[in-house]
């Protein structure tokens, strides 16, 4: 019976893992895609207020990406 329950968790663990590495990777394509598009906008809109907020929050979010998968290795 004690396997039953240590597999029970193991599965729910797994499923649990995949589901935040599916939302992480989802959420880290939108953001790959929208720094792609800043990229892309003409110069005169480099001193726009709201994409100097979304190009540093985009940094930042780099930045912890980062971090966190350095402590890994």
């Amino acid at each position: 019976m004690a396997e039953v329950a240590t597999r029970q968790k193991e599965i729910q663990f797994s499923i649990r893992t995949r589901a935040s590495t599916g939302q992480f990777k989802s959420v880290h394509r939108v953001q790959r895609a929208l720094a792609a598009l800043l990229r892309r906008l003409p110069a005169d809109l480099e001193e726009n207020d709201d994409l100097k907020i979304e190009r540093a929050e985009l940094s930042q979010e780099l930045k912890d990406f980062i971090a966190y998968h350095s402590l890994g290795t």
